[in-house]
């Protein structure tokens, strides 16, 4: 190969992981989500419509790409959740509250009964 063709090839290269990541971030960050109104969409729709889009790429390609980008909170073979959904694996459960004032006020009321 000519130093010309190596130049080329990598610059298509670049270009159509460019386009893809382009693909992936307006898929995600665009009206599909909307008006799916879904917390996540499943990994094989969106494949498919990344196919529609002229990009073919394999699950396991797809969900790199997906995580790499920064659209999505988690990525897997399953599902996508995107960025602004919290992904699966996140804790929502509300910690118990403590009255930090009331347990400050029964030391020093300990402590003043203790002198």
């Amino acid at each position: 190969m000519l130093i010309r063709e190596v130049t080329l090839l990598e610059y298509a290269q670049k270009t159509a992981d460019s386009e893809m990541d382009d693909a992936i971030g307006d898929l995600l960050s665009s009206e599909v989500m909307t008006r799916m109104d879904a917390k996540s969409i499943p990994t094989e729709l969106f494949q498919d419509l990344l196919a529609k889009q002229g990009h073919l790429i394999d699950i396991d390609t797809l969900v790199k790409k997906v995580r790499d980008s920064g659209f999505a909170s988690s990525a897997d073979s399953e599902k996508i959740v995107p960025a602004d959904e919290l992904s699966g694996d996140v804790d929502t459960d509300a910690e118990p509250t403590v009255d930090v004032g009331k347990m400050a006020g029964d030391k020093a009321l300990s402590d003043i009964k203790a002198n």
